[in-house]
């Protein structure tokens, strides 16, 4: 019954997905083993949303670790658990919540025992600075650990890299890079402290290679702006140009969304209801990387339910033909307004 909820959230968030993104690219897929347990490490820019988007692009049922924070409400801990998320905590939770993550750290150890994959973000928080951070050793204490409960384990790292042309903005682009993998085994011969520092160090290399990574904080601001947005669907080149300390755009063109175009137009007249909950949501929203995840949360809850209550209301007025022509007709009016081009 799990794996069949499971299959089913995936792939109702697989098509919200779509009706979010103008488009989502995916490479690197061939690099998934299809038998041997995996550890995903990805960076983190956009909160909720990267977990997701890996979790309907990765060809493997994934268990995610994400921090404790969300599991605080009862109703949404099971609602959670139920689609294989496991809670992380972290210093900042709590010094006398970290002990916690041992019993974490060993539900992991069997989910690679039954050469499966789990999920983490190893950079310990999100942010939509453009930057692969300082990875935190919790991942290597996940390998490590994996391996010394189970020497024969053949696991593997697989890191991932998330590029967002706008992070939080509807409708933008995002592209997903699968790493080759990387083999644990190799660092157990080793002093514990040397194979951390050198797995990390491998897994940050291969994460600065798979992401825009700009190293420069103090002129960072300045950087950017030297590019267009979508030059960051491609890392590989962006950090090429930033290594040879070139200041040219890739010159790829980003195309605008015109707000007063006739579809879009029509598509927020038939969505008002999201943006009215919308106009009171954003205005709650605290930090700038949760913008993208509440504006998808209201686009496959409130919208869909929106459109039933209105083709409902056109069915009771005229009759069901009108009120399924209606529900037709704004579906495919959702689709083209966020796929077409600007």
């Amino acid at each position: 019954m799990k794996k069949i909820w499971y299959s089913f959230v995936q792939l109702y968030m697989k098509i919200g997905l779509q009706f979010f993104y103008n488009k989502i690219i995916v490479e690197g897929k061939s690099n998934i083993p299809k038998d041997k347990p995996i550890l995903f490490v990805a960076n983190h820019p956009n909160a909720l949303v990267d977990p997701l988007l890996i979790g309907t692009t990765s060809p493997r049922e994934l268990y995610f670790l994400t921090r404790s924070g969300v599991f605080k409400n009862k109703l949404i801990k099971k609602i959670l658990a139920s689609v294989n998320m496991l809670p992380i905590y972290r210093m900042r939770d709590g010094i006398n919540t970290v002990g916690q993550n041992e019993a974490i750290f060993k539900k992991c150890y069997q989910v690679f025992k039954f050469r499966k994959t789990v999920l983490i973000f190893a950079e310990g928080s999100h942010s939509l600075v453009r930057r692969i951070r300082p990875l935190s050793k919790g991942f290597t204490r996940i390998a490590f650990g994996a391996l010394e409960e189970n020497p024969h384990l053949d696991l593997v790292i697989v890191p991932i890299g998330i590029n967002y042309s706008k992070p939080t903005n509807y409708a933008s682009k995002v592209r997903i890079l699968f790493g080759h993998t990387i083999e644990v085994k190799k660092y157990i011969n080793t002093d514990k402290n040397k194979a951390t520092i050198a797995l990390k160090k491998e897994v940050q290399q291969a994460l600065q290679n798979l992401a825009t990574h700009i190293e420069n904080s103090t002129h960072y601001h300045q950087i950017v702006n030297q590019f267009d947005d979508e030059d960051f669907l491609y890392p590989e080149k962006v950090n090429s140009l930033l290594a040879n300390n070139s200041a040219a755009s890739i010159g790829k063109k980003t195309y605008k969304r015109q707000n007063g175009d006739l579809v879009n137009f029509l598509f927020k007249c038939n969505s008002f209801l999201t943006l009215i909950f919308w106009q009171y949501l954003s205005k709650k929203i605290k930090e700038k990387e949760f913008i993208a995840t509440f504006k998808l949360a209201l686009g496959i809850t409130i919208t869909p339910l929106s459109y039933a209550i209105q083709s409902l209301i056109l069915g009771l007025i005229f009759n069901k033909y009108y009120a399924l022509t209606y529900l037709i007709l704004s579906i495919v009016l959702a689709y083209v307004n966020v796929k077409k081009k600007y």
